[in-house]
């Protein structure tokens, strides 16, 4: 029939979502459990109760519906009515107000009148009287009405709970569903402990994510700072490498300069040991110098002689006619 075939279609989409579920708590393999009459029976028994649950629900919400018609109804004319008479309240307030002179504050005392203060014009209230009076009483009327629905509230979350405690302890009475209800708690409470292992799992995973990201974030920084001050310092090498480069450059322009240099001295050595052979022999160019000092010596001497003779033959020449005289005497 079109029944077991649908109950059948669901049964199947339950197995379905039993492995989906499953496989998302991470189990290695899923279990199929074998259908029981009981098992069966027990499924029908509970989408029964639910059905009966929902239909009670939606009759429930239905007569709430409509005794909260009724009630906001009554409500509605209550507010109205109150409305009216807080305008016509606040309207005779006004024109008492507005037609009372010398009105004590509270805590003052009333002085003593005098025939003179009789005849004295009456003074009226100041205007904004009124307006401060009308706008505290609202600042009032609106607490009041926030502490009344705060209230109402509170004892409607009272009736709630009174009534679900009381449901509880009625349903403690079956011991059937007692018993369900802890192994349901059970099954849950094993599925809790494997969630929060998993969890734990999860945060010690995370935990060392965060350390391991911190710890990069650390060396990244370093890295950072490593490679700033050595990009500065590259830029400083790089500045001192071309200024070294320029005195290379330099020195290499005074090597060739030496090395020419060197060429021309080279070729003229070269010209005057063709010229002059004993250049490059120790023993001739010693000799030559012995033999230049004697040279010397003797160019010296004879200079000396020279001037000797010189004074010499001065000398002879003034005493000639002397020498004349003595040998004409002799003879």
């Amino acid at each position: 029939t079109e029944r077991e075939s649908l109950r059948e279609s669901n049964l199947a989409h339950q197995k379905t979502c039993c492995k989906i579920f499953a496989d998302k708590r991470g189990s290695t393999a899923v279990v199929e459990h074998q259908i029981t009459p009981d098992a069966d029976a027990k499924y029908w028994d509970t989408i029964r109760r639910v059905h009966t649950d929902r239909l009670d629900i939606a009759q429930l919400k239905e007569s709430l519906g409509i005794a909260v018609d009724d009630i906001r109804i009554k409500h509605d004319v209550l507010v109205d009515e109150a409305a009216i008479q807080e305008a016509a309240f606040r309207k005779f307030l006004k024109d008492k107000i507005s037609q009372a002179t010398n009105i004590l504050l509270p805590g003052a005392t009333m002085p003593p009148v005098n025939a003179e203060e009789k005849k004295k014009p009456k003074r009226r209230l100041p205007k904004g009287t009124w307006e401060a009076f009308e706008h505290e009483d609202d600042d009032s009327q609106k607490e009041l009405r926030d502490s009344r629905v705060h209230y109402i509230r509170l004892r409607n979350k009272l009736k709630r709970q009174q009534k679900d405690i009381e449901g509880r302890e009625r349903g403690r009475g079956n011991s059937k569903d007692i018993g369900m209800h802890l192994i349901d708690y059970e099954q849950l409470k094993i599925e809790n402990t494997n969630l929060n292992e998993k969890i734990e799992e999860r945060n010690e995973e995370l935990l060392k994510l965060r350390k391991k990201a911190t710890t990069t974030i650390h060396i990244l920084t370093h890295v950072k700072e490593k490679l700033e001050f050595v990009r500065n310092e590259n830029v400083g090498l790089q500045r001192r490498v071309s200024s070294m480069e320029e005195t290379l450059t330099s020195l290499r322009d005074r090597l060739n300069q030496s090395k020419r240099e060197r060429d021309h001295f080279a070729n003229e050595n070269i010209h005057m040991r063709e010229k002059m052979p004993m250049i490059g022999s120790e023993d001739l160019l010693l000799d030559y110098e012995v033999r230049k000092k004697e040279i010397e010596k003797c160019r010296i001497n004879i200079v000396d002689l020279t001037n000797k003779h010189h004074q010499l033959v001065q000398w002879i020449n003034t005493h000639q006619p002397l020498l004349e005289t003595m040998k004409s005497s002799v003879k």
